[in-house]
């Protein structure tokens, strides 16, 4: 399956587009996002393996 770089398809119709692939790279990515203005589209990698985790371990811990 081919990943889909959708930072090149906002680049191609006149916006800035960016890519995240890691969580410590998500808020400098956005901050440059923020501060550079105009139409921005950021892609987010998600790792959906975690979401059993965050789900069922750490949501659930939350309510009790």
């Amino acid at each position: 399956m081919a990943i889909r770089i959708f930072s090149r398809y906002a680049e191609a119709f006149g916006a800035k587009g960016s890519r995240v692939e890691t969580a410590d790279g998500l808020v400098p990515t956005l901050e440059v996002a923020f501060k550079a203005g105009g139409v921005q589209l950021v892609a987010v990698l998600v790792d959906y393996s975690e979401n059993i985790r965050v789900l069922t371990h750490e949501l659930r811990h939350r309510l009790l």
